[in-house]
């Protein structure tokens, strides 16, 4: 499940901002449900849609080039910016 929240926190973008959308579950449900479980799946649901089972592995990536790629363009933005400045 941490591997969902980190690449909806890691991928916050527009248009789907996922962070929202998993917040927006959970808080949907700690308004019905007082167990913890109940609402991190209520987040999960929010993000993925209804289903009947989660591969909780599909967010998880292996060392590659996604890591790297998205390391890169940080550090590219970051020194852009200062050097711009």
């Amino acid at each position: 499940m941490d591997s969902i929240y980190c690449e909806a926190a890691q991928y916050d973008y527009p248009p789907e901002f996922p962070v929202s959308i998993v917040c927006g579950g959970i808080n949907k449900a700690s308004a019905a449900r007082t167990d913890i479980l109940d609402r991190i799946l209520a987040g999960v649901v929010a993000y993925m849609g209804n289903r009947s089972c989660y591969d909780m592995n599909a967010f998880n990536y292996p060392d590659t080039v996604y890591e790297w790629r998205w390391q890169v363009n940080n550090f590219a933005t970051i020194f852009l910016n200062k050097s711009l400045t």
